[in-house]
C-alpha cells in the first residue's frame, strides 16, 4: 500500500470534529514505528490509524511510494511466444497452440503424452461427456463407419442439439440452486 493512497483514504473519510484527536498520538508512533511519513495534523483521521495498524499486524510493515509498486495484476498482458512444434516431442500430433504448451509441458516433466484414442473411444467419450448417457451400438457403429472429414463436427453439433444435453445442464444448475423435489 502507497503513502499517497494512505494519505487519500485518510482524508477522504468525513469525521465528526476532534474524533481523531484522542487517538492522533497513538496514530503517530505507529507510524513512526511503520517508517511513514508524519501526517498532517490536519490530514490525521481514524482511518489512517486504522490502516497503520491492519498493515502492521498483516506482517508487512514496509509502506512503499506509489512508483515503486511493480504488480502483476497491474501488468498489461503479453502473449507469450508458442513453442515451435517440430522441435517437441510428439509435435506431429500438434493442431493448435494451446497443444504446442502442453506438449511442452510435459517434456519438460519427462512425461508422455497418450496415444490418439480410436475412434469408438472418441464417441462414447462424446456422449458421456455431452448427455451423461451411452452411445447405442448402432451409434457407435455410425460414427466408426464415417470416415468423412465433418464427421466429428457433425456428431457434437448432434449431441449439442440433443433434448438430452439441456436435461444434464439442467441437473446441473438445479444442483447449484439447491432443487430438491423431497
Amino acid at each position: 500500500m502507497s503513502h499517497d493512497t494512505i494519505m487519500r483514504v485518510g482524508t477522504s473519510f468525513p469525521t465528526q470534529p476532534g474524533a481523531g484527536e484522542m487517538r492522533l498520538p497513538r496514530c503517530r508512533r505507529i507510524a513512526r514505528r511503520l517508517n511513514v511519513r508524519p501526517v498532517p495534523r490536519a490530514a490525521a483521521r481514524p482511518t489512517f490509524c486504522l490502516i497503520a495498524v491492519l498493515i502492521a499486524l498483516s506482517g508487512n510493515a514496509s509502506i512503499s511510494r506509489a512508483d515503486d509498486v511493480n504488480l502483476w495484476s497491474l501488468n498489461k498482458p503479453s502473449r507469450p511466444a508458442v513453442p515451435d512444434a517440430s522441435t517437441l516431442a510428439g509435435g506431429d500430433r500438434v493442431r493448435n497452440p494451446i497443444d504446442a504448451f502442453v506438449f511442452r509441458a510435459l517434456e519438460e516433466r519427462g512425461l508422455a503424452a497418450a496415444p490418439p484414442a480410436d475412434r469408438q473411444t472418441l464417441v462414447r467419450r462424446a456422449y458421456f461427456d455431452l448427455l451423461g448417457l451411452p452411445p447405442t451400438p448402432e451409434q457407435v457403429e455410425a460414427f466408426v463407419s464415417d470416415t468423412s472429414d465433418d464427421a466429428w463436427p457433425r456428431l457434437i453439433d448432434e449431441l449439442l442439439a440433443s433434448p438430452h444435453y439441456g436435461e444434464r445442464w439442467g441437473r446441473h444448475w438445479l444442483d447449484v440452486a439447491r432443487y430438491a423435489d423431497s
